[in-house]
């Protein structure tokens, strides 16, 4: 072993015992006697980092990319770096070059830091928490509850009704709260939402179920039949980060499914809907007011008649959609996202 590889696995006991200056004391130290070492300048980059020196860190992860370009994790660490010095356009790119050099991005954290560069902010269940306290809404459905941690959001004295038919939320759920486990079709066809919630129309619900846009249309249909003039329902995974995040089918970490679609149907169909789009990581979330009971059976009526050009959109199809999303689109900011759930809204007859 060189004095550099001695000095270099110093450095890395020392990241992992959180003491980044000795570390990077250390890790310049290995660089110093041997600077054609990708690895030794990825973890001055990662202690540097730790330090809150993040251009000299960003500095250490391009030699490190420049002396290791098939590396993806090194390119990785860049574009989180870059994220962190809000040069999101430039990371990217970092984490695109990453995905194609590891395009199997279930084993790749690629994917999510392109995500977080493409929408920065405050990620998707911060988001859900801050809604929840504007709204604080009395009634609150959520269909496709999972591990429950989106659920845990909610807020006494909201009653609550989980949908999903293989929920894992592990111990107890408050009194105020009912899981459900079925899927979100035999729900409403057993059970009337407006008698569980004692009469009362929901205020908020959220949809994270199956990520196909046909059942989430559905699902969206069946909860506007027990909406009232307030209501909002919330849709995740409007805005994938790339194809893989985009299929149909599930083949990556970080997976939308084709959700997105749901918003040129919207467009098509509803148009009186009220529709904005909230550019939160790691995969969008859609916001849908101005529901109407009466109307809640159009987008079922239509389902059959343009499933076929639904079906045919691809990933490129969303590309080519980015203007009109734009249209839709509001800050992902506190106010910006307050303002959206509270400005009036006119109401289809």
């Amino acid at each position: 072993m060189t004095d550099a590889d001695a000095l270099h696995r110093s450095a890395v006991i020392a990241l992992g015992q959180g003491r980044h200056d000795l570390a990077a004391t250390l890790a310049g130290q290995a660089v110093a006697l041997e600077g054609k070492v990708a690895n030794h300048h990825n973890t001055l980059g990662t202690a540097l980092a730790g330090l809150d020196r993040l251009e000299d860190a960003a500095a250490s992860y391009r030699r490190a990319t420049r002396l290791a370009p098939t590396e993806p994790g090194l390119w990785c660490n860049l574009g989180l770096i870059l994220c962190r010095l809000h040069r999101n356009r430039e990371a990217e790119a970092v984490f695109r070059r990453a995905l194609a050099l590891d395009p199997v991005s279930a084993r790749s954290p690629a994917q999510s830091g392109l995500a977080r560069a493409l929408y920065p902010g405050d990620d998707y269940r911060a988001v859900l928490s801050a809604i929840h306290e504007t709204l604080r809404p009395a009634c609150y459905v959520e269909i496709g509850v999972s591990t429950g941690a989106s659920l845990a959001l909610v807020r006494a004295p909201t009653l609550a009704i989980g949908i999903d038919p293989d929920p894992r939320i592990p111990g107890e759920v408050p009194a105020s709260t009912r899981i459900f486990p079925l899927t979100s079709d035999r729900f409403f066809a057993a059970h009337d939402l407006g008698v569980l919630f004692g009469g009362r129309r929901f205020d908020l619900a959220f949809v994270d179920g199956l990520h196909t846009f046909e059942q989430t249309l559905t699902d969206i249909a069946h909860l506007e039949r027990h909406a009232g003039p307030d209501s909002v329902i919330l849709v995740h995974d409007v805005l994938p980060a790339d194809a893989a995040c985009a299929a149909r089918d599930c083949g990556s970490a970080l997976w939308a499914g084709d959700t997105w679609k749901i918003v040129p149907a919207l467009r098509r169909v509803r148009p009186d809907l009220a529709l904005f789009l909230i550019p939160t990581a790691p995969t969008g979330l859609a916001v849908i007011r101005g529901l109407n009971p009466d109307r809640a059976g159009v987008l079922i009526g239509a389902l059959g008649r343009i499933m076929a050009d639904l079906m045919a959109l691809t990933f490129a199809d969303f590309v080519a959609m980015a203007g009109e999303r734009r249209d839709l689109g509001i800050a992902n900011e506190p106010a910006a996202i307050a303002g959206c759930l509270r400005a009036a809204v006119p109401h289809a007859h």
